[in-house]
């Protein structure tokens, strides 16, 4: 219910369950006007055991961080990868795409 409300943002406890799921809410503050609502995104870290992923996966990934995101992928030093930049009204077409490649 919460991902499909006119705000840019989610609520505290929502959050906390996005975070356990290795999704982040982040505010831009950069892009922030004076006296303006904050400019909201979050990014996805995926889990890839021992490092390892499928071509597929990665290839959904990059499309998904091109088309969602802020066309960047990610790969940290915890053998993941991060897509930013994904507004609040994609979140859940990332995640679905993510899980039908087999990623979690």
């Amino acid at each position: 219910e919460e991902l499909s409300s006119s705000s840019s943002n989610l609520a505290e406890p929502t959050t906390q369950i996005l975070k356990f799921h290795g999704s982040y809410q982040q505010d831009n503050r950069d892009n922030r006007a004076p006296g303006k609502e904050k400019d909201y995104s979050f990014f996805l870290r995926t889990r890839s055991p021992a490092g390892i992923m499928t071509a597929q996966l990665y290839l959904t990934l990059d499309e998904l961080s091109d088309k969602y995101g802020n066309g960047t992928l990610r790969a940290t030093t915890r053998e993941t990868f991060q897509i930013h930049g994904i507004v609040k009204k994609n979140l859940k077409t990332v995640m679905t795409g993510i899980i039908k490649s087999l990623g979690s």
